[in-house]
């Protein structure tokens, strides 16, 4: 099974996975996880606004949690990240 996860899904998945159900962690747990583009490109906005922090780059953030069995719906997940930085 495959799920998509939205972004709060995936932060809460990641960093406070308390937050989750209990049938989301299993959900979790057990699927093949998928992050949608959209939702890295979601990221790095409200990174750039200020309205999430993270303790690294949103690119390397996003890569970290790849490298860990998440999956994203693209192949290179840098164009999306590179939309929150200002020009």
């Amino acid at each position: 099974m495959r799920a998509l996860l939205d972004s709060h899904t995936f932060i809460w998945m990641a960093d406070s996975p308390e937050k989750l159900s209990r049938r989301a962690r299993g959900v979790c747990e057990e699927a093949s996880l998928v992050l949608s583009v959209a939702s890295v490109w979601e990221l790095a906005i409200k990174a750039r606004l200020g309205r999430l922090t993270f303790t690294e780059s949103i690119e390397n953030y996003v890569l970290r949690q790849t490298r860990m069995g998440r999956h994203l719906d693209s192949p290179d997940p840098r164009s999306a990240c590179g939309s929150g930085r200002r020009s």
